[in-house]
């Protein structure tokens, strides 16, 4: 595909997004672009209009650009169309809900990039909710040079939602001078609740340079004593593992380290 079909899909994605806002009695801004979109959006009155809701209105501009988003009453998944993105935000992605065990790890589903570097979903104003099991199962598994992952949600809710999720890094034949370092961050978390949340999330076997998980919002022990059973079984991480933390979860995260597996895993103390 040509840049100027690009570039013209992108403008007729955009256009259908602004039409659904405008017919679903949202308040439409000076300039209709991305800049604007997540904000027309959220001006959509409780019930407002016809045929949709604000995640609909999400999807019919994210279908017709970046990425296709499936949703039906099993799956509810996204990959990238083009694989020439570096970085993305999604900052109007709501919600993700759970999809079938042998669905997730076959990678039929999930973001599918090899140069993707950077992904943020959701919106600090807006923190999205991910319920169900295996949410995210196998979601970046595919996507060998991730950096920078950012998932901004108020709660996990669900049994072994990260199942396999970055089981991707490098291949095993690969220098250790080309595997990825990767930060993980989980921001505005304030609740964990279901079994086994990040069961295996890097395995079966992944490889990466340094691998850093990030809770700066957690206060709260999650529900379930195997919340981290097995996190980073199959990782290897050259540089090591790094968990940052608020102070007052230090010692807890470090009572879990013995089950995590994977090999050199510090837990700092870092966010008030």
């Amino acid at each position: 595909m040509s840049i100027a079909s690009q570039l013209q899909d992108y403008k007729y994605g955009l256009m259908d997004a602004y039409d659904a806002v405008s017919n679903r009695g949202g308040t439409m801004p000076a300039r209709c672009n991305m800049d604007s979109l997540a904000t027309a959006i959220n001006s959509i009155p409780s019930g407002g209009g016809s045929g949709g809701n604000i995640d609909t209105v999400y999807r019919s501009y994210l279908n017709n650009t970046l990425c296709r988003i499936d949703n039906s009453s099993s799956t509810d998944s996204m990959y990238f169309k083009d694989t020439s993105v570096r970085e993305v935000a999604l900052a109007g992605y709501a919600g993700v809900f759970g999809y079938p065990y042998n669905e997730g790890l076959d990678q039929q589903y999930g973001i599918r990039n090899t140069i993707l570097n950077t992904v943020t979903l959701g919106d600090p104003e807006h923190p999205m909710t991910v319920s169900g099991n295996y949410a995210f199962a196998g979601a970046f598994s595919c996507c060998s040079a991730l950096n920078e992952v950012t998932i901004i949600a108020s709660q996990f809710t669900g049994n072994n939602l990260f199942y396999g999720a970055f089981a991707g890094g490098a291949l095993q034949n690969d220098p250790q001078s080309s595997w990825p370092a990767i930060k993980i961050y989980f921001k505005k978390l304030n609740g964990i609740w279901g079994q086994k949340t990040f069961l295996c999330m890097f395995g079966p076997r992944s490889f990466y340079q340094s691998i850093e998980i990030h809770f700066p919002d957690l206060a709260i022990q999650p529900s379930d004593y195997n919340t981290f059973l097995n996190m980073f079984q199959g990782a290897q991480a050259a540089q090591g593992i790094k968990i940052y933390c608020k102070y007052s979860m230090q010692s807890y995260f470090n009572s879990m380290t013995s089950s995590m597996g994977g090999y050199n895993i510090q837990v700092i103390g870092y966010y008030n």
